[in-house]
Order: C-alpha cells, then sequence, then structure tokens
C-alpha cells in the first residue's frame, strides 16, 4: 500500500455505517470514540477501506488508529501530518496528542515531547515550553504537601481535607483543576472560592491549574466519569505527569486525596495514585470524608441541589463564602429555564422567535452568557460589602448592559433582567450575610430607593406617561408585591412542572401591567392578551392553545417581556427563599 492510493477525507460520525467502520477500527487497537471530538478524519485505500482515523478536540489529537495492514507504508505519518495541520488551522500553536505507544518513535520523529506514558498510552506535544513554563511557575510556590481539587465549588468536604492536610505538613499547595465546559462553575469562580474558603489557613496556598493536571489532556475520562480500562490508562498517563514533572517543581513529599465511597472513577484514581506515587518519592495520605446527614459531602450532591433550586440543601454543605457564588448560579439557571420553556406565546423559546425578528433561542442563549460575571460580581459586592450604594449597583449594570451588547450585536436581549435580578441577587446576598435584616421583599424594595426615576424616554415611561400604566421600575419599587403575594405561592404550591411553569407564565401576563406589550400594541390589544392568558392559567395550558395564542400574538406583534423577566425572577426567589431567615 503506497502513500499516493490514499485518501484522507472528514467523516460524518452521525452516519451509521461511517460510526460502525470507525467504532470497529478504534476496538481493534483497544481505544474507543472520544464524546469530546469536534472534527473527525479517515483515511482510506484504493479500494474504500477505512484505514485509519484520527479526531481533533481542540488542540489535542485523539482517537488515532492506523489497521496492520496500513502501518509502515507512511500511511501513519500522512494521517497525523493531516491532523496536526488541521489543529495548526484552527489557531493553536501547540499540538498536542493522547496515543498509543507504538506511535512514540514517530511523534518523537516530528518534533513532539513526550509529557508522561504508561504502558497502554503516551502523552505528547509539539511544544515543550508551555510546560516547562508551568514547572516554574510552581517552582516559585515550594510546598511539602499538595492536594488537586476540582472544587465544583468548594465544599465543607474539600475544607476538611484541606484543613486536615494543611495540619500534616509545613506548606500545603492547592492546585486548582483547569477550565472545563463540564464545570457548572467557571474556572476564576472555583479559584475565588477556593482562595476565600483558606484564606484563615496560613500555610496554605492556592495555585492555578494547567492542562497537565487533570485536564481534558492529561485525564478526559476525569469529566465523564467512566471507570474503566482506558480510564485507568489515561490515570495512569496524569499521574505519570505528576510524577516526572508537578512533584519535582513543587518539591512535595505528600499527596493528600479524600476516601472516595461513591464515584468509582475517582476510587480508581486514588488506587493507581497509591500504587505509582509511593514508587516516585511521594507519599499518598487519604483522609476519610466528612460526613452530613449520614452521607459524604460532595460537590456532586451540591451541584445536583442547585440544579433542582434548592439553596436550602446546600448551604450546609458550603463555606459561607461560596453564597454570592451559588447566588449567580442560581441566577443564570433562572434565565435558561425561562428561555428553554416552551411554547411561550410571543416570546423566544428553542423552537419558536415568537413576535421577535431580531432574537433567536442561540442569541438569547449568548446574552445570558454574558450575564454570569454580572451576577457573580453584584452578588459578591452586596455579601462582601458593609453597605451598598447607587454608585456600584449602576456601575456593575452598566457593564453588564455592554457586555450584553457586545454579545448580542446590540440587541437588548436582558435589560430588564439585568436590573430586577440583579436587584433580587444584591437583596439575598446581604440578607443572607446578614447585612440586613429585612424581608426579602422589603430589601429589594429599599435597594430600589437607591436608583433615580427611569428616563422619560423609556418603553416604561412612555407607556406611564401614555396610558397611565405602571412599569417595571414602579413594580421594582414595591418590591415585587405580585410576586411574592400571588406568582410565587401559585408556584410553590404546583409540583414546578413545564406546565406548571407555563400556567405561571399565563398568570403573571395576566395580571401584570406588562409596558413591553402595551408599548407594542397598545392597550386594548394588551388587555385582550391579559384576558386570554389569564384563561388559559386557569384551563391548565395545554400545548395546542399556547399554540394558538402564540400565533395570535406574533400577528398583534405582543411580547410580553416584562412577564418573561418576572416568570424568570420567579424561579430564582423560588429557590432562595426557604435560605432566607
Amino acid at each position: 500500500m503506497q502513500g499516493e492510493d490514499l485518501e484522507i477525507r472528514k467523516l460524518n460520525l452521525t452516519d451509521s455505517r461511517t460510526a460502525e467502520q470507525v467504532n470497529s477500527l478504534l476496538q481493534d487497537a483497544g481505544l474507543r470514540l472520544d464524546d469530546g471530538i469536534r472534527y473527525f478524519a479517515g483515511m482510506f485505500d484504493a479500494e474504500d477501506n477505512l484505514v485509519g482515523c484520527g479526531g481533533i478536540d481542540g488542540n489535542i489529537i485523539k482517537c488515532l488508529a492506523v489497521s496492520a495492514d496500513a502501518r509502515g507504508s507512511g500511511a501513519s505519518a500522512l494521517l497525523i501530518s493531516h491532523l496536526v495541520s488541521h489543529v495548526l488551522d484552527l489557531g493553536h500553536r501547540c499540538v498536542r496528542v493522547f496515543t498509543k505507544p507504538e506511535y512514540k518513535g514517530l511523534f518523537k520523529s516530528l518534533g513532539f515531547s513526550l509529557c508522561g506514558e504508561s504502558v497502554s498510552a503516551l502523552l505528547l506535544e509539539s511544544d515543550s515550553r508551555p510546560l516547562r513554563n508551568y514547572c516554574e511557575y510552581l517552582s516559585e510556590h515550594k510546598a511539602d504537601g499538595v492536594i488537586v481539587a476540582n472544587a465544583d465549588p468548594i465544599t465543607l468536604g474539600h475544607l476538611y481535607l484541606i484543613t486536615t492536610a494543611a495540619s500534616q505538613c509545613r506548606r500545603l499547595a492547592v492546585i486548582a483543576v483547569g477550565a472545563h465546559p463540564r464545570n457548572t462553575f467557571r474556572y476564576a469562580e472555583r479559584i475565588a472560592m477556593l482562595r476565600k474558603a483558606t484564606a484563615h489557613l496560613p500555610n496554605v496556598e492556592v495555585l492555578e491549574g494547567s492542562e497537565y493536571v487533570i485536564s481534558q489532556f492529561s485525564f478526559p475520562s476525569y469529566f465523564i466519569k467512566r471507570a474503566d480500562k482506558i480510564s485507568e490508562a489515561q490515570a495512569e498517563l496524569d499521574l505519570d505527569i505528576f510524577s516526572r514533572h508537578i512533584a519535582p517543581a513543587l518539591g512535595c513529599e505528600k499527596r493528600f486525596v479524600g476516601t472516595e465511597p461513591i464515584d468509582r472513577l475517582t476510587a480508581q484514581y486514588n488506587t493507581v495514585m497509591k500504587e505509582m506515587l509511593p514508587a516516585a518519592g511521594v507519599e499518598v495520605v487519604e483522609i476519610k470524608r466528612k460526613e452530613e446527614a449520614d452521607a459524604p459531602i460532595s460537590a456532586s450532591r451540591v451541584r445536583k441541589a442547585l440544579g433542582e433550586g434548592r439553596l436550602h440543601d446546600v448551604l450546609p454543605l458550603v463555606p459561607a463564602s461560596d453564597i454570592p457564588y451559588l447566588l449567580a448560579m442560581l441566577a443564570e439557571r433562572a434565565l435558561r429555564k425561562e428561555l428553554a420553556l416552551a411554547p411561550k406565546p410571543g416570546l423566544v423559546d428553542p423552537f419558536d422567535n415568537g413576535s421577535h425578528s431580531d432574537m433567536d433561542f442561540a442569541l438569547m442563549s449568548k446574552s445570558i452568557d454574558s450575564l454570569r460575571d454580572y451576577f457573580t460580581a453584584i452578588a459578591v459586592v452586596a455579601f462582601e460589602s458593609d453597605s451598598i450604594g447607587y454608585d456600584a449597583l449602576s456601575q456593575l449594570g452598566i457593564e453588564a448592559e455592554r457586555r450584553m451588547m457586545e454579545a448580542t450585536g446590540g440587541v437588548n436581549t436582558h435589560r430588564g433582567a439585568i436590573f430586577s435580578m440583579g436587584l433580587a441577587l444584591a437583596a439575598s446576598a446581604r440578607i443572607l450575610s446578614g447585612k440586613s435584616g429585612n424581608s426579602l421583599r422589603d430589601e429589594i424594595a429599599s435597594l430600589v430607593l437607591l436608583f433615580p426615576t427611569p428616563a422619560e424616554n423609556t418603553h416604561g415611561q412612555t407607556v406611564k406617561r401614555r396610558f397611565g400604566k405602571s412599569g417595571a421600575f414602579e413594580n421594582a419599587r414595591t418590591g415585587y408585591a405580585d410576586l411574592f403575594s400571588s406568582w410565587l405561592p401559585f408556584y410553590t404550591h404546583t409540583s414546578k412542572t413545564d406546565t406548571d411553569s407555563l400556567r405561571l407564565l399565563m398568570k403573571i401576563i395576566g395580571e401584570l401591567d406588562d409596558s413591553n406589550a402595551i408599548y407594542r400594541a397598545g392597550v386594548e390589544k394588551a388587555e385582550e392578551a391579559r384576558r386570554k392568558a389569564s384563561r388559559l392559567s386557569k384551563d391548565g395550558c395545554d400545548p395546542d392553545s399556547l399554540k394558538i395564542l402564540n400565533e395570535e400574538f406574533k400577528r398583534d406583534n405582543i411580547s410580553h417581556g416584562g412577564a418573561a423577566d418576572m416568570l424568570a425572577l420567579t424561579f430564582f426567589i423560588d429557590s432562595v427563599y426557604n435560605s432566607i431567615p
């Protein structure tokens, strides 16, 4: 088989026949298809047989396999060159590869350097400077003990492990696992939570993570939680990198871990650690996990409760310094929950743009992405500052609007939510920090007093001037009275299914003077829409009726943006209300 007889082309893995061929080739090589691959190439011989394949995840080459018949013909080098070129074309400077030992010589001949190896796998990269730079950074933060923690988020279990470990060494380094899309909390948030929770421990330092410590590069199975022979090989690779590079750079003699009674993958990793690290001069110290309510405290337990909107169940499991970050996550959850709900008459959902020609689900999602830092910032300021004033709140809001507009290309997707959710976040954070003894409604109302009346040219003020109807600002001045007296009690007495959420939306539309709807369609049409929505709320909100109403709202250009904001706000307040004293 000659190189000129081979053809490389992009593969569509959604095609069943192609996927079957690829899986067969990978299985023969002792590999499996990785979930994170975004580009996959196949190499075919003159008879159109698949004789090689490989995929790319970011700047990482994975799932590289060449059939026995094609080896030795230059086929491997041809396929690797194609994949390397594709990674470079994507704008990456360093190409990394996760592969089998048989390709070690070939990759080294192409200029790759070895990061780590095990009996069944290798990690190599085309540029050795990133690893060298990271080791130089670690060498400036010497520590005889180390903990590697994802801390998504940090819990009292993590804090117990860190505190116990700190008592057993002179200096303890806590390395935060690097950024990954599967994490609930952003990397900067996790680092901040770790540093705040451990600030009282003088011999503990939280260090930056990298691709070389439990990452998608060094240990991809960690993020998909699958314990098998492949994940074991990946654990060996990650720990080989730790032994070769990380431990010597830090000068560490002990690595501390918690016992793992629940997660099979982490238990497997701990087992491999205890087998490998002592040979490299690093003692593995296993500390019994802290429990609460007869169950181990775990970040997954916290994330599950947060995902279900149960802050009350989370607070006994985390340090108080986590609270602003948890609130920000719940604010984002509320907006995503509102956006995902369907069908929503006149509003954007995953299947319909409603009455909007300038917005769709993808754009609204990007807008929500842009607001996470704002939610975190306003919650942190309110939680940590002794007092909070108009200047701080307004500056954060202005910056949030700027980022939103930048993300959406100038489309106002969430200006109302920036105001209403920002108020609720600040009020919740102040109460939970002990800086306010008000009820949540009263604290929101007191914060609104800091704000001047909006400019006359806003939709809300225009509607108030023309029609005498109150808008979003007047609603906020009451501390969202209708939310606390009507919408929240209604929602908390349901099973909180999508149907219940749609009934809640119709109830809000039926009871709210929505300046957005009045501005777009006039008072008469808006009043008619309110009556129809109110009727649907009482009748049960069957999907067909909602779809009919959607077409009517689209015809009349009606969009209840204010009601959508209040729906998201109700979701958020429902998630925190039982936690407020």
